[in-house]
């Protein structure tokens, strides 16, 4: 394995579509603040050294993308994921500007 961290995309299953989320994991270099999203490997292996920030969280992928008057939808819920994690690693909004990335359910209307 790399001595140091190296950047990673997430991989969905179908499983992960099915649960309807992935959890996403993100390396910051102390010395230059630059972020990349990395592995559950490398981000065990790095986010508690000196060097290296981590921060991981859950990502949905699946479900209404708009708020209903009785669930939040995945936009929102996403959105609010970002701006907290923003507070902690600020540069995060310069990796992930969608609140969509990586969305794969259909929203779908329903009849009336």
């Amino acid at each position: 394995m790399n001595n140091i961290p190296y950047g990673t995309r997430p991989m969905i299953t179908q499983k992960d579509a099915t649960t309807g989320y992935i959890t996403r994991y993100f390396i910051q270099f102390l010395s230059n603040k630059n972020i990349i999203e990395v592995d559950k490997t490398q981000f065990d292996k790095f986010a508690t050294l000196s060097f290296y920030k981590g921060i991981s969280f859950k990502w949905y992928i699946n479900g209404k993308i708009e708020d209903t008057s009785s669930e939040k939808g995945v936009r929102s819920k996403n959105t609010a994921t970002l701006n907290y994690y923003k507070t902690l690693m600020p540069e995060l909004n310069v990796i992930i500007r969608n609140p969509l990335q990586y969305y794969v359910g259909l929203d779908i209307p329903t009849e009336s």
